[in-house]
């Protein structure tokens, strides 16, 4: 990764705000991504045969987890184990918008070693699949008596107006099937991956001092227009993509109040008028957010010569 991508995506990282979910009209809005219900005892777990968002894969229940012996949650208090009294999993499905990405991220640890082979690599096999379909499996040994969670993520296409999201344990050695010990998953999100369609030209130089008026649209992976006024767009920084150097995203005159890009109904998109003063000449990019699409980096370019 370039010096200045590495900025782009650790300004946007530091500056992202908690912004409000609008973007209901694309989905993605998992429920219970932490298994935080139903509420498990400190320290102890309860199996049951549904959870709020989630089902079972199959006739194993699912078993909730809270600070146990054998782990603690990623964040929050509670995760999911996939090998309860059977070897099984969870899944959930949500509403999605056809053509648009995906994101998903989540966390994964072996179980720990403090029972047998509890933490051996074929006792935490992790399969992930989208709409049915493979997209990765992890495994790997826990020596310790702590937790070790990593985070995962991975993008997907929606094929459909509801797409199904599903961990399950993949054991296949036959130590490691239904012996009720297995992997742990928390901390599960899945929200929309939108497409910058820029409708002003990057690569247009701009004079130093004036104002850029920035115009964009949010589309799917065809090009099809997915913005609209109840989808927040909100300026963050700028980062000269030359240099790494960085600096406010500043509005020129009133048209943008709290740095949110206007939108307009005839463009069918979004503006936000940037001023450009004391910017030096480069190649810049504008970072912004998207809301009910957090933790996404999001970035349009312009010139400055």
């Amino acid at each position: 990764m370039s010096p200045s991508r590495l900025a782009i995506v650790a300004l946007t990282a530091c500056l992202l705000p908690a912004l409000p979910a609008h973007a209901e009209s694309v989905g993605g809005a998992l429920t219970n991504g932490g298994f935080e219900e139903p509420d498990a005892p400190r320290g102890g777990w309860v199996l049951t045969t549904e959870i709020p968002g989630w089902e079972p894969t199959n006739d194993c229940r699912i078993e909730v987890q809270d600070h146990t012996p054998d782990g603690s949650p990623h964040s929050g208090d509670q995760f999911v184990e996939l090998d309860s009294d059977c070897s099984g999993g969870v899944r959930q499905t949500i509403a999605t918008e056809p053509g648009l990405r995906y994101l998903t991220r989540y966390w994964y640890s072996p179980r720990t070693a403090r029972i047998g082979d509890a933490g051996a690599a074929y006792n935490n096999v992790l399969e992930v699949s989208w709409d049915g379909v493979l997209v990765e499996t992890l495994s790997r040994a826990n020596p310790t008596l702590e937790t070790d969670w990593s985070r995962h993520e991975f993008a997907q296409v929606a094929t459909g107006t509801a797409s199904t999201l599903t961990f399950e344990d993949g054991a296949t050695d036959p130590r490691g099937v239904d012996d009720t010990v297995g992997v742990y998953v928390d901390t599960v999100s899945t929200v929309p991956q939108y497409d910058v369609c820029a409708l002003h030209k990057e690569t247009a130089p701009r004079h130093p001092g004036s104002t850029v008026p920035v115009r964009i649209r949010l589309c799917d992976t065809t090009g099809d227009n997915l913005s609209a006024p109840d989808i927040d767009v909100t300026a963050l920084g700028l980062v000269n993509v030359d240099t790494g150097e960085t600096a406010p995203a500043a509005a020129s005159g009133g048209a943008n109040p709290g740095n949110l890009f206007r939108y307009d109904e005839e463009l069918a998109g979004y503006i936000f008028n940037l001023g450009t003063s004391d910017l030096p000449v480069g190649t810049w990019q504008l970072l912004f957010a998207v809301s009910g699409s957090d933790d996404v980096s999001y970035s349009t370019g312009f010139v400055i010569r």
